[in-house]
């Protein structure tokens, strides 16, 4: 049996301050922005709705990041973006909608 807690995450580690994806639902474009609490490289990866990589950008040592990603070549949807640091991988859903 569970008590419903699956998981306590201790946050007190994390080097990210700030993971945002605007707009969210997209049709066109969508910004990926990140702010980290110390400069270190990064990657980002896209994922369709199967799990499968369709895009990945890895970094040099950065602590503030934004790139806007051009999602006129996707199918309608939901994605996942993973951001992975030396110390956490932390994901968000991006909708686009055609």
């Amino acid at each position: 049996l569970t008590d419903g807690i699956t998981k306590v995450v201790d946050v007190s580690g994390s080097n990210i301050d700030r993971f945002s994806v605007n707009p969210n639902p997209a049709t066109h474009s969508a910004t990926i922005g990140l702010k980290l609490s110390e400069e270190e490289p990064i990657e980002l990866s896209f994922y369709d709705i199967s799990g499968n990589e369709i895009w990945r950008n890895l970094t040099n040592r950065t602590n503030n990041f934004s790139q806007t990603l051009d999602l006129t070549k996707f199918s309608a949807g939901v994605y996942t973006i993973a951001v992975k640091t030396s110390k956490e991988t932390l994901t968000k859903k991006l909708s686009i909608e055609h």
